[in-house]
Formats: structure tokens, sequence, C-alpha cells
């Protein structure tokens, strides 16, 4: 996963740029924040890539300490930081493994900010990595995720998944459909597991309360990009609040390409 990443390189950052998709799953993710982050929290951002979310926590006033498996994508993420200008936001920039932080204390921090799927690509050991993001997140604080979605990546992707039961047969697209995983061997070297809502709220209910979750996006999830790209401003703003709104629909939480939860740790015992 970090060989991936650090070959991906810039193209993690623009992303959130070069597809609608990519944008309402930008907005939607820095909503989440905006609702849960508050001026002096000390936030987690495990997995944080080249810095979207990072910038985002230090426009809300967080002191952020940074972690990514990949030593390219934290290299960015210094960049992007120092850019924008709020490089004193941050207290610390790791190589981390989000399966074992146990040079974290408990409790350490207020918010943990796991977005973009870190938990997807720990596939079989997803189960112990949510137990390490939550372990370090204080009583009543939060656990604010991101995972893959298998139907809606299935939704999404639909071309791909039909090119793919062509060439390699229907024992391929049934796994899929089955499991969530994708394996580098058919996946252009990039391995990871995706989750339906069920299984993720099980994985979430050993660690606490689920106060909000949404899709990632929804209209955007398979729509013609080209009907989207000749909106104007306005109307790109009018959909971006259809976005923003039908994402929190329980009925959606599986038709987006990933699927956001806010996790709230239960308080300390008296």
């Amino acid at each position: 996963v970090a060989a991936f990443f650090d070959q991906y390189g810039s193209a993690e950052w623009e992303r959130h740029d070069t597809s609608p998709a990519g944008r309402v799953s930008l907005a939607v993710h820095t909503d989440l924040l905006a609702e849960f982050v508050r001026p002096g929290d000390l936030v987690l951002d495990a997995g944080a890539g080249p810095g979207r979310f990072t910038i985002e926590l230090a426009r809300l006033g967080a002191r952020v300490h940074v972690g990514d498996l990949s030593p390219g994508q934290l290299e960015l993420n210094r960049e992007k930081i120092a850019e924008a200008g709020h490089a004193d936001a941050v207290v610390a920039w790791e190589v981390m493994d989000i399966c074992d932080l146990s040079h974290l204390g408990s409790g350490s921090f207020d918010v943990v900010v796991c977005f973009g799927g870190p938990l997807s690509y720990t596939r079989d050991r997803a189960p112990d990595a949510l137990a390490e993001l939550a372990r370090v997140t204080r009583p009543g604080g939060h656990v604010l995720l991101s995972v893959m979605s298998t139907l809606g990546s299935m939704r999404a992707f639909l071309p791909i998944l039909v090119d793919e039961h062509r060439r390699l047969g229907p024992t391929h697209t049934e796994d899929i459909f089955l499991t969530g995983e994708l394996d580098r061997d058919t996946n252009r070297g990039h391995e990871l597991r995706m989750f339906r809502w069920a299984e993720i709220a099980g994985l979430c209910a050993a660690h606490g309360e689920i106060v909000t979750a949404a899709a990632a996006n929804f209209l955007t999830a398979g729509a013609d990009p080209a009907l989207i790209d000749d909106l104007s401003d306005d109307e790109w703003r009018r959909f971006l609040s259809w976005e923003r709104r039908l994402c929190r629909e329980p009925g959606v939480l599986d038709a987006g390409t990933h699927i956001l939860v806010a996790l709230q740790r239960p308080e300390a015992a008296c």
C-alpha cells in the first residue's frame, strides 16, 4: 500500500478536483469535519495523504498530528500545508500504520480522522485498526472515518465491472459482490476491501455510537460527468446542496463511492 501511494504521488491530491464526484466527496467529508472539530482540539489525521483534510482541520483551529503509511504522501503533506500557510497547526508528521498505534497513549486525541479509506487498505485487519483508532480517542470524543463502498463503487464503475466480468469471468465479479475485496493482480496493483453499510456499522458498534453517517456522493456516482460539467456556477452550488442533503439519507448510505461515519466514544464511567 505504501509503495502504491508513493508512486501515486500528487494524483491523490488532484483526484478531488478532476471529477464532479470527487468535488462532491470533498465537500461531504469537510462538512463532517466542520460538524465535529472545534478550535483547540488535538486531532489525529490518520492516513492523511497529501493534506486535503489536514488543511481543513487547520482552518478549523485544530492542532493536527499527521500520520500516513506512505513517506511520499507525508512529504506532499508537508509541502501542501506549507503552501497553504498552516504549518504551525501541525504538531507532528510521522510514518504511521493504523493497525498499531501503540506509541500513542489511550485517549490522547479529541478527534481522530481516518478519511479516504485507510481502513479499507487494512483489509482483514480492519477490526484491529478501528480498535486502535478508537483507543486513542478520548472518552466522549469522535472517530470520523470513511471506507470504500462495495455497492456504490459497483454502481459508479459499472463499465469497468462489466469489462472485468467479460475478461476475468463471473467468479471474479461474484467475489467482489460477496466480499468487497479487490486484489492487486486485477486492480492495477491496488488492493483493498470495500464495505457495505451494515458491515462498517457492525464494526463500529463495539466502540461507541454512530451519531452521523453519509455516502460520499450519490447523484454523481455513476452519472454522466459531461452533464454536471456543463452546470453554471449557480447551478453547481444548487446541485451540491442537493448532494449534501441526499448523502445523509439512510436509504443511500450504500450508494456512494465511500461511506462516512462519525462514531462517538462512550463517556468515561463516573
